[in-house]
């Protein structure tokens, strides 16, 4: 039976959590405390995905029905929602005015705010003065840490009556539900912290609970983990699956960039088209963006050079390499990789630092000279090799090796898809 306003209004907690359902993957969960959120199940390339859609009344139940037909598109297509919808809370982000029909929640004040407010209007009135020239990547990954950690167990709790418990009780459900997300869970009582101490400020509040927590008495130790990435064997099953992604094409071919470059992250997002030189195939990283602080050289592959080109076709005369769309800041996001590898079925089986482990390890068995493998990774264990080499010397070693590499994968991802074809005549056979 389909959803009514009238009995998502009358929904009243229960002594557990419980969902009302409205079809087509929608429903509505109801938390213990009373909050009341959306969520979309589907699935994507064989993976089922969990989507949230916000919290009612803030999206009423047609609006959650109109994301849903919109997303179930997106999914026909081959695109993960999860992506969009993101981009779509950073553009709103972007247009501080504007929100959702009905929801008059998101422009609240402080003089709005009074002791026996619910803690959602205070997280709001915080936010709406906290995020005045931040960012709008930044505001919007803040907006949803309230929305997904601290609205579901505080939101609806009068500001007046929170106490340390309900805090460590909103921090250990995030710890919870993340398996293991410590990290995560600390930055939430932060942020409960902050929102806090604003109502001090203001006369709202008399003490700051946040600050009685110690993080260590009440989270597990925090395990410091490799970053993941797929074993030889699976690497050209990856391949495939990224040569094939459907979303924006600049994340592709940043992702497919990465592979073959042995940059971090950052350094590489941050590219500028001034730093290659197409005739000598070189990149020359400047220092300030290395982890090591110090001008870093990257040998291109033709494989790369030719990647290179397609990009700067698509930059649209900027000096910026890797343009995004929705950045304040004009680049794409790291975090844009992260979700591209989730999109094709990798979430936590790989990341984009992840290749430079591949292309080491791979090398490594290969006989390559160790220094040579070192110094294009810009590890700090480099001197400990040989400390007389430097970033410009052995280049033409370096040069083979990077080439070496590139054939490498051009040759995994051939194999990947001669693999895949075997496999579907396999299955028509039988």
């Amino acid at each position: 039976m389909k959803l009514t306003d009238k009995a998502i209004q009358n929904a009243k907690p229960k002594d557990k959590e419980f969902a009302l359902h409205d079809g087509a993957g929608l429903y509505l969960r109801v938390k213990l405390n009373g909050s009341k959120l959306w969520r979309w199940e589907y699935w994507v390339l064989k993976n089922r995905r969990s989507l949230a859609l916000g919290a009612y009344p803030d999206v009423p139940l047609k609006k959650a029905r109109e994301m849903v037909v919109s997303a179930r598109y997106q999914v026909s297509q081959g695109v993960d929602p999860k992506i969009q919808i993101k981009e779509k809370q950073q553009a709103i982000l972007e247009s501080p005015g504007s929100r959702s029909e009905g929801d008059t929640s998101e422009g609240i004040q402080i003089d709005q705010v009074t002791a026996h407010s619910p803690f959602r209007s205070l997280a709001l009135a915080w936010f709406n003065h906290w995020k005045l020239g931040k960012a709008p990547g930044h505001s919007m990954r803040t907006r949803n840490r309230l929305t997904d950690n601290l609205f579901p167990v505080l939101g609806a709790l009068p500001i007046n009556e929170i106490e340390a418990p309900e805090i460590v009780k909103m921090a250990q459900s995030v710890e919870k539900r993340r398996g293991g997300g410590t990290d995560l869970a600390q930055r939430s009582i932060q942020t409960a912290g902050q929102i806090m101490r604003y109502g001090i400020n203001h006369g709202r509040l008399k003490r700051n609970p946040a600050a009685d927590i110690k993080p260590i008495e009440i989270l597990r130790p925090v395990e410091t983990k490799n970053q993941a990435r797929v074993e030889e064997a699976e690497l050209p099953a990856l391949l495939v699956a990224m040569d094939e992604y459907k979303g924006r094409l600049i994340v592709k071919y940043a992702a497919q960039v990465m592979a073959l470059v042995f940059l971090r992250t950052a350094e590489m997002i941050n590219g500028l088209w001034p730093e290659v030189d197409f005739r000598e195939r070189i990149w020359r990283v400047p220092a300030e963006r290395m982890k090591m602080k110090k001008l870093h050289f990257v040998p291109l592959a033709r494989q790369t050079i030719e990647l290179l080109e397609k990009i700067k076709k698509l930059s649209n005369e900027s000096n910026l390499m890797f343009p995004g769309e929705f950045s304040k800041s004009g680049r794409i996001h790291g975090n844009s990789l992260l979700e591209m590898l989730e999109t094709i079925g990798y979430k936590e089986v790989q990341t984009g630092h992840g290749f430079r482990g591949i292309a080491s390890t791979i090398l490594h068995e290969r006989g390559f000279d160790e220094a040579h493998i070192e110094m294009q990774l810009a590890h700090s264990k480099m001197s400990k090799v040989k400390a007389a080499y430097d970033h410009s010397r052995y280049l033409e070693k370096r040069r083979e090796m990077m080439q070496a590499w590139a054939d490498y994968v051009d040759d995994a991802l051939q194999r990947g898809y001669e693999a895949r074809q075997q496999k579907v005549l396999a299955q028509v056979a039988d």
